[in-house]
């Protein structure tokens, strides 16, 4: 009788216990069900960027910010020194028995070419930018003009004078030629970075046309063009016969460092423009 009456009392909690577990289960996916069906909260959506006056600055305007600050940072890889010219000339050149001066040949244009890349898509950012900028303050129409001009003279520029050398087409033409093709290569390495240089400062004239009206700057971009590279092709051609080749060698080593004196220069004008846009 006693171990009848102690199981039936277990039995009987363990049926209550078992009640208040089903009910409280069936108070949770009540809970869980209602919360559920529940309306959400919307989310409220990221709000442009502003510049400091409180304007919005569109995604495409970011975009290209960001596109001028790439251009700018490829510099790294493209705006380098090459071989110490003495070294080249007394060292390494004698030691390969000239095949060093082969593949510096190489080095040098592929140089040039990195540099015109980078820049062409330097200018191309930055009139983007400046176009949506307008677009964005409704003063498109006040600097279309200069737009205009900068476009048509990056197209012209970029398609002649500035347009990049083909190493391997210039190599083996000078050879089917017998050299003749050489002179016509020198000429355009003669002036490359003093071209370079003519359309930086045409350029920075335009575009602080455009920056003054839309109030983007106070102070016109200056770029000051080295003149002592700006060198009479006929006058050096000329004495490097009269001097029996003395005279191409004081030309070879103004070509080769040539850029080390002018990267400066256009860096300088590229971080105040990426600085105007960011602060803008």
């Amino acid at each position: 009788m006693v171990l009848s009456a102690g199981w039936g009392g277990d039995a009987g909690r363990n049926v209550m216990g078992s009640g208040r577990a089903i009910r409280a289960l069936g108070r949770r996916k009540e809970t869980s069900l209602t919360d559920a069906l529940a309306p959400t909260t919307p989310t409220t959506p990221l709000a442009p960027a502003a510049t400091s006056t409180g304007t919005a600055i569109s995604a495409a305007t970011i975009q290209a910010v960001q596109h001028v600050e790439r251009a700018i940072k490829e510099r790294h890889e493209t705006d380098r020194s090459l071989i110490n010219w003495w070294l080249y000339l007394l060292v390494v050149n004698p030691i390969t028995f000239g095949i060093y001066g082969i593949f510096l040949y190489f080095k040098r244009i592929g140089r040039i070419n990195g540099f015109i890349a980078r820049k062409q898509r330097y200018y191309s950012g930055v009139v983007d930018y400046t176009q949506r900028h307008a677009e964005e303050r409704g003063r498109a129409a006040d600097v279309q003009s200069e737009l205009n001009e900068l476009q048509v003279a990056a197209a012209e520029a970029f398609s002649s004078r500035l347009k990049p050398v083909r190493p391997w087409f210039s190599f083996l033409l000078t050879l089917v030629t017998l050299g003749i093709w050489g002179f016509v290569l020198l000429y355009r390495l003669n002036r490359i970075w003093n071209d370079l240089q003519v359309f930086e400062s045409e350029f920075d004239e335009r575009l602080s046309k455009a920056w003054l009206k839309l109030g983007l700057t106070k102070y016109p971009l200056t770029f000051e063009i080295n003149r002592s590279q700006q060198r009479s092709y006929g006058l050096n051609l000329l004495l490097s016969f009269v001097t029996f080749g003395i005279w191409s060698l004081v030309w070879d080593y103004r070509l080769h460092t040539d850029p080390n004196t002018l990267y400066s220069r256009f860096h300088e004008v590229e971080d105040t423009v990426l600085q105007t846009m960011r602060t803008a």
